[in-house]
């Protein structure tokens, strides 16, 4: 990330040392050894390895680990047959691969208990031990750990893993976990990779629940024994403030030394037993949350022996420390709560998209970074659409604050397999065991937009719940399908689903009345799904695995149609006008009563499903310039300054009116809050200024403060301005565009030619040498396509050609200092006044035109088409002038401002003596845009 500052660098390298030191999710204090290195390796399409007893013979190929097939240069090129799909595998592989190497077994180690530990691989992985199977494991959420205590003794062995990444049954198309549209279905092992060594008595699990009332956790423990002798022993835990990254580093003595450690007897014969205690967190506990994440280290230390042993010292030792937060979270009616405050969750999805290695990073570190980002963003919650990240998303999200939303491997798919549906149990059950421990780890569903009969996935989602309540727990995150019919399971403790979008260019929209579906938190499904043009310039960037050939292709379409030189203004300005819709449709949900939150799709981009470059940062997690990161966190932050108005273009004549209102999920209440309201102009002078009510805001809630309700008659020519809501003395602030017009008449000039049709009139005053104005509908056009203000939703060739169709065009493109907008502001891109202009017209398609018109107001047609479209043009016709738009400037001008300002603009151009075409066409060429 090469754009962050130098003070988030200085920051970010002191979390890494901080996690070099500690390594929390803490490893067992006991013997381990790295598996990290050469390989030998062999691919094995045919599946034949297993009946030719491959394990049994050394390898002849090598690959490093840990790592993937497609790092290891092994596969064949991935052709895809469809357009701008996605990203394509230089070294596509599917079926069974198989690695080896030799392992030595230290004498020191007999009579331990001793594992293999294999932090990620994709996805089925079956391990010999010379020529004996150990077994074969399936997670693709969390490690395959394997027991391999029978099957060695001190000395040298040969370990063989075979990994297969061929699917055993389908998990959808589009599930995060697997799918070639995000991370990619890669063969491989990756993460840790280790031999771990314990004694015959060991802590094989440690929960810890958080009782935050009573400032205490209960403990429980799981041991295990191998030893094939009745033990008894106990175990001693104390919880000790994290020191790597507190909050309140001045309590960090204080508070460790004021813990008390709490001891547990046992004696059990047999396999396994579960303990558990009360260990007690001191009267000054901290407690976990976004904007104190302070981080709490369980140590646990055992010791016991045989009960025939007589030794003075105890015969088994072990350790182990986990990672955990003081956290509740619950429900209150239809909001969230952490530790008893009301939250509201302001989400980001993560689809596992990471470009340069089809797999998702393994180090804290590298999850810090993204944490990071989003919270810089404003947002506090994360949702991994079907799939759960490794261990550090979890433990980097917990340092960080944010609040994780994980999800069962599978999207978009019924329960209509048994083996399927044993298989996402477990996987319920160890995403819980392996991670539960979070404190980010608030929310769990089953899987995205399931279709499943309700019995099967609310008896899944109840047994996850029974097994670990320290989170909540919903069926599924949309539900139905894109129906998002949620689940009527009393399981259910909240939901996911489809209340969002707007609908009109003004402020006062909002969701509330569908509120009533539900009397559960109500979380926005995906919301955003933007779309900006594909940054080409990115192509250079994608330097690992996976090959950006959906953006190749689009170089390619500009480059035949002659359109490339313009490739970064499409880029540019569709990030623009993306980041208006986001900024919209988030503040809708904020005006929304009880909303609970929301779910963006998404901040950055996805690589998949048709190119479906949403964000507003690119896969990389770099800016596109559309909005910075400041910028965002105004309307996506923890408090929300919020405005009502019903539109957004005024004559001078009328008064400005808008309802203030402020969403406050920050820290602690806003006492004798001071508001103040100011208009500026676009040179940033503040023309205008007010205070409202000084208030108390208490968090938890929306609360209205008060009216701004001023004359414009200060405006007196064509003017943006920019209405701000401020706190006094904090930096809590949000903005919104508005546009003031002259009220004066919309009498048409008498100097100016003005058509509707392309008639012999029209003709003749071309002829005569005259300039002339024609506002064509679309029965005068030879080809056009029908604008719209909003952009592309989700993907071009994804969505729109569906049969539920879409938007399919995106920004304007237009140079604001052109003369032809001396009387109508603008920015280059499409802002709120073009709203009515958009949406009543048609773009004339200029890709027969023999010659380059370059349009005035140009309309970025979407990258699966490509089509060079215009609002508004001028040519010169034999001796005339003509300028042509496409937008309605006739219909209701006393009502429709922007229009009669457009209008007004375009005629004084006219008139000028700037109005200067530089193209010439025929009649007959302007017979191929006209009839």
């Amino acid at each position: 990330m090469k754009w962050l500052s130098t003070s988030r660098l200085k920051c970010l390298s002191a979390c890494v040392v901080a996690v070099f030191l500690m390594q929390i999710h803490y490893a067992h204090a006991n013997d381990t050894v790295s598996l990290d290195g050469e390989w030998q390796f062999k691919l094995d399409p045919e599946n034949v390895g297993e009946a030719g007893k491959w394990f049994a013979h050394e390898l002849p190929d090598k690959i490093s680990l840990p790592g993937t097939t497609d790092e290891g240069g092994y596969g064949k090129p991935e052709v895809s047959t469809v357009k701008y799909n996605a990203l394509v595998r230089p070294h596509f592989y599917v079926g069974k691969a198989w690695y080896q190497r030799d392992i030595h077994i230290p004498k020191e180690w007999d009579g331990k208990h001793i594992a293999l530990f294999l932090e990620r691989a994709h996805w089925i992985s079956e391990v010999w031990i010379n020529e004996q199977k150990v077994g074969s494991e399936d997670s693709l959420s969390t490690p395959h750990e394997y027991d391999l205590t029978n099957y060695l003794t001190s000395g040298t062995h040969r370990l063989t893993i075979a990994v297969n990444n061929k699917y055993p049954f389908s998990l959808g198309a589009f599930a995060s976990s697997v799918s070639e549209h995000t991370q990619s279905n890669w063969n491989g092992l990756v993460g840790r990779l280790e031999l771990q060594a314990r004694d015959a008595v060991w802590i094989d699990e440690l929960r810890v629940y958080p009782n935050i009332k009573e400032k205490q956790a209960l403990v429980r423990l799981t041991l295990h024994n191998t030893s094939n002798e009745s033990v008894s022993g106990s175990v001693a835990l104390k919880a000790v403030l994290d020191r790597t990254h507190s909050s309140h580093q001045a309590n960090n003595d204080t508070n460790s030394k004021h813990l008390k450690t709490s001891t547990v007897d046992f004696n059990f014969t047999g396999k396994e037993t579960t303990i558990e205690t009360i260990v007690p967190m001191g009267d000054d506990v901290l407690l976990w949350g976004e904007f104190s994440p302070d981080l709490y280290v369980m140590h646990a230390h055992l010791q016991a022996s045989t009960a025939a042993s007589n030794a003075p010292k105890p015969m088994f030792a072990d350790k182990l420390s986990e990672l955990f937060g003081m956290r509740e979270v619950s429900v209150e009616g239809r909001q969230f709560t952490l530790n008893g405050e009301k939250i509201y969750l302001r989400g980001n999805l993560e689809s596992c998209i990471f470009p340069l290695t089809g797999y998702p990073t393994m180090n804290e570190s590298g999850w810090i970074e993204i944490m990071q980002t989003m919270k810089d963003h404003g947002l506090n919650h994360v949702r991994f659409h079907s799939w759960t990240p490794p261990e550090a998303a979890f433990s980097a999200a917990s340092r960080v604050g944010m609040y994780l939303q994980p999800e069962g491997p599978r999207a978009n798919i019924d329960n209509s397999m048994p083996a399927r549906d044993v298989f996402i149990q477990n996987e319920l059950l160890r995403i819980n065991q392996h991670y539960g421990n979070h404190p980010s780890f608030m929310l769990m569903t089953s899987g995205n937009e399931l279709t499943s009969p309700e019995p099967i996935n609310a008896n899944m989602v109840a047994r996850a719940k029974q097994d670990d309540d320290r989170h909540l727990y919903s069926t599924t995150s949309g539900g139905h399908g894109m129906k998002h019919i949620q689940s009527t399971a009393f399981i259910d403790q909240y939901k996911v689903g489809s209340i969002r979008g707007f609908s009109a260019p003004s402020t006062v929209q909002d969701h509330t009345p569908k509120m009533s579906r539900t009397e559960l938190p109500f979380l926005s499904h995906e919301v955003g799904q933007w779309a900006t043009y594909p940054n080409i310039s990115d192509i250079s960037k994608y330097t690992g695995v996976l090959k950006p050939q959906n953006l190749i292709d689009v170089r390619k379409d500009l480059t035949s149609l002659g359109l490339l030189d313009q490739a970064d203004d499409f880029f540019r300005v569709t990030a623009k006008h993306a980041a208006l819709l986001y900024k919209e449709e988030v503040e809708v949900l904020l005006r929304t009563e009880d909303h609970a939150g929301f779910q963006l799709l998404a901040l950055h981009d996805y690589v998949g499903q048709g190119t479906a470059h949403v964000g507003l940062l690119n896969a990389f997690w770099e800016p596109k310039g559309g909005m910075s990161a400041a910028e965002f966190k105004r309307f996506s932050g923890p408090i929300v300054p919020l405005l009502r108005m019903q539109k957004r273009t005024y004559l001078n004549s009328e008064s400005f009116i808008g309802d203030v209102e402020i969403h406050h999920y920050g820290p602690t209440d806003l006492n004798k809050a001071r508001p103040i309201w100011t208009m500026s102009d676009s040179n940033d002078k503040v023309i205008a200024k007010g205070h409202l009510p000084i208030s108390n805001i208490p968090r938890g809630g929306r609360v209205k403060i008060g009216q701004i309700n001023t004359g414009l008659s200060f405006v007196s020519k064509p003017q943006k301005l920019n209405v701000s809501i401020t706190i006094e003395g904090t930096k809590i602030a949000n903005d919104w565009d508005i546009w003031v017009y002259p009220d004066v008449s919309n009498t048409p000039s008498k100097n100016v030619q003005v058509f509707t049709k392309y008639n012999k009139g029209l003709k003749d005053a071309l002829n005569k040498g005259e300039s002339v104005l024609l506002i064509a509908a679309e029965d005068s056009l030879v080809s056009s396509i029908p604008a719209q203000f909003k952009t592309v939703f989700w993907s071009p060739s994804w969505w729109w050609t569906k049969p539920r169709g879409g938007y399919v065009n995106m920004s304007i493109l237009t140079d604001p200092k052109h003369p032809v907008f001396s009387d109508f502001p603008t920015e280059e891109y499409t802002n709120w006044q073009w709203w009515d202009l958009l949406e009543k017209s048609n773009a004339i398609v200029l890709d027969d035109m023999p010659v380059d018109v370059q349009p005035l107001v140009q309309l970025v047609d979407n990258f699966n088409r490509n089509h060079k479209l215009a609002n508004i043009i001028e040519v010169k016709v034999g001796k005339g002038k003509l300028l042509i738009t496409t937008m309605d400037l006739t219909t209701d001008l006393d009502n429709r401002l922007a229009a009669k300002q457009l209008r007004k603009s375009l005629e004084r151009y006219l008139v000028s003596d700037e109005f200067s075409p530089k193209v010439a066409l025929t009649s007959a060429q302007l017979g191929l845009i006209l009839k």
